[in-house]
């Protein structure tokens, strides 16, 4: 259903930066429903990454990082010569995003639930998928 390519990692200052190199939603009718910023979110909180980087961008790279700047996931996305989309991650915003019960994490969440309603936990953690290419780290 959805997948993500990444590798996390971490710069001479000690930042933790997600970098992200393919993702896909197999099933084209699953566009437009959240599903991706879920996937990144819980990315984001995982590696504890304060930037992400999609190197070589498309269009549907373009629109979602758009969009979760919108959302306030992230304070700044930048393009750089066309190869690389850097975006910061607003860490409180994720934060408060990710607590009990947040009401910003339910919108969020809310037509992915619609899509899925007839399917448990379970299938939903098989149907997506993440798969971590490398960790680097850059020597001090």
């Amino acid at each position: 259903m959805a997948n993500v390519v990444f590798a996390d990692v971490q710069d001479w200052r000690g930042n933790r930066i997600l970098s992200a190199r393919d993702q896909n939603k197999l099933d084209l009718s699953l566009r437009r429903i959240r599903l991706m910023t879920l996937m990144h979110l819980f990315l984001i909180e995982r590696y504890k990454a304060a930037r992400v980087h999609y190197l070589s961008p498309t269009d549907d790279n373009r629109h979602p990082t758009e969009r979760m700047k919108q959302l306030g996931i992230f304070s700044s996305v930048n393009m750089e010569a066309g190869l690389i989309i850097a975006a910061a991650v607003d860490s409180a915003r994720v934060a408060e995003l990710l607590k009990a019960g947040s009401i910003g994490l339910q919108r969020v969440a809310r037509t992915v639930r619609k899509t899925f309603a007839r399917r448990s936990l379970s299938e939903l953690r098989q149907l997506c998928s993440f798969r971590r290419v490398g960790a680097v780290a850059v020597p001090q």
